[in-house]
């Protein structure tokens, strides 16, 4: 399976949601199959918690807010709208809601877009503010001498700590590769 574009974020009440119009995309299935699995299943999707139905007014200030977001990112690109822009009703998908669409779609492809979707698309991505302040660490010079263990020691703490707060595990291996890197090991002589 061929590795799908990201799709156009849309956000409503706080959240990341995907629109009809993306999940046939996204799975390979037809609209009918998704308002088939929701009609047939309604009492399964809880709304607001599995779907948002966008109406009337919320409509119109959904579809005027994406179209100023849209106009400012797209700066003359051609840019796919992931819904009808004469759609007099809107479904959009919560993660939740487009888990349960996936599991009664039932395709291997919907389980790894899903899992995909999960991982990337609905991944909150830390906001570089709101990181806690980071002590600066300075490495310290690793004596023959055990009674100066201790300075390593602290280091390694604070580095721990750091670690911990690192979720992408390459940026935390490289942190760590260059920690160790910057330990003098040559002995202090005294």
């Amino acid at each position: 399976m061929q590795n799908l574009p990201a799709p156009i974020e849309l956000n409503y009440n706080g959240q990341k949601v995907l629109s009809n119009r993306q999940l046939t995309q996204l799975f390979g299935c037809s609209r009918q199959t998704i308002d088939g699995i929701f009609r047939n299943h309604a009492e399964i999707f809880e709304k607001g918690v599995d779907y948002f139905k966008l109406v009337e007014e919320d409509l119109r200030a959904f579809k005027i807010d994406f179209s100023r977001k849209v106009n400012l990112l797209a700066a003359g690109k051609q840019t796919c709208v992931p819904f009808s822009s004469f759609a007099s009703c809107l479904y959009l998908w919560t993660q939740e809601g487009v888990l349960k669409l996936s599991k009664f779609i039932g395709t291997d492809r919907a389980k790894i877009i899903y899992t995909q979707l999960a991982l990337g698309y609905f991944q909150e991505k830390p906001k570089i503010e709101q990181l806690p302040e980071v002590p600066q660490i300075e490495p310290p010079k690793i004596s023959s001498n055990t009674e100066k263990i201790e300075p390593v020691c602290i280091f390694l703490d604070k580095l721990t700590a750091l670690c911990s707060l690192i979720e992408d595990k390459k940026l935390r291996d490289d942190l760590i590769k260059t920690a160790f890197a910057l330990i003098d090991t040559t002995p202090v002589k005294g």
